[in-house]
């Protein structure tokens, strides 16, 4: 009876020892270390070769795997994008290896453009001043010019004679009737004046500053110049009157600066004539 229980012991110790090195065999293969001290914590494997205990196995923990799982597809993208911004790195030095002598040569043909340009902007610059001269030397010529006419024109006018345009103009400093300031005129080769643009109407009235005799006068009722010509254009003010002999008033507004009175009435006057 002995014997028999011996055997059996035996036999269990058989079990336990060949269960013991098919499990060494195993994590061998697996390159994990027998050693307790190397065993990670997820895969601690504790063997109990005692006769009376049976050998016991601790697997990893679910959490642990999952984990793994997750790091290990996180490694996976990163090298897959590390790969892709390899090939792109490696494309786009290929391509600047590449364009170089383009580059140069657009470089090349910019530098010749700015050369060029220089030297057209500084043929400019000499056609510039020799433009400015040119302009200098006419406003030269056109200031000498004028000033030349203008002494020309004035010496066309007598002494104490206004110029404007093509006439000569006197203003008097005495006074008479209307019929004696035209005989006056007509003593200095001219007339009393006719008034027929605007620009002697502003001119006279501007230069004068009092009341004058101008060569207007009223016959059958219609106003007529000493030149036979009938009124056209007229500046007579609120207060002309009704008279039959037409005068101009010195520094009134041009465009309404006429006024009426009777004929034998004395005052100044302004005499015209040309050249």
């Amino acid at each position: 009876m002995e014997l028999h229980e011996i055997t059996g012991k035996m036999d269990r110790i058989s079990e336990l020892e060949e269960s013991k090195r098919v499990l060494e065999t195993s994590v061998e293969e697996r390159g994990s270390p027998v050693s307790s001290k190397q065993k990670s914590a997820s895969e601690n494997i504790s063997v109990e070769t005692s006769p009376g205990q049976l050998l016991t196995t601790v697997l990893p923990d679910p959490k642990v795997w999952n984990k793994f799982g997750v790091y290990r597809a996180l490694c996976l993208m990163l090298s897959f994008l590390c790969l892709a911004l390899l090939v792109v790195v490696i494309i786009l030095s290929v391509k600047s290896q590449s364009q170089p002598p383009v580059c140069n040569e657009t470089v090349k043909r910019g530098e010749a453009k700015v050369e060029g340009g220089y030297v057209i902007g500084e043929r400019n610059e000499g056609e510039v001043e020799r433009s400015r001269s040119t302009q200098v030397c006419n406003l030269k010529k056109c200031k000498a010019l004028y000033w030349e006419q203008l002494n020309r024109d004035c010496e066309k006018c007598e002494k104490g004679w206004l110029h404007f345009e093509s006439y000569c103009y006197f203003l008097s400093r005495n006074r008479m009737t209307w019929n004696e300031s035209r005989e006056e005129c007509q003593k200095r080769k001219g007339d009393l004046v006719v008034i027929d643009n605007q620009r002697l109407q502003t001119f006279l009235t501007n230069n004068g500053n009092l009341l004058y005799w101008i060569g207007l006068r009223q016959r059958t009722g219609t106003w007529v110049w000493v030149n036979n010509t009938v009124l056209g254009q007229s500046y007579w003010s609120e207060s002309s009157g009704q008279y039959d002999c037409g005068l101009i008033m010195g520094r009134d507004p041009p465009e309404r600066s006429w006024k009426t009175s009777p004929c034998h009435i004395s005052t100044f006057y302004i005499c015209q004539r040309g050249y």
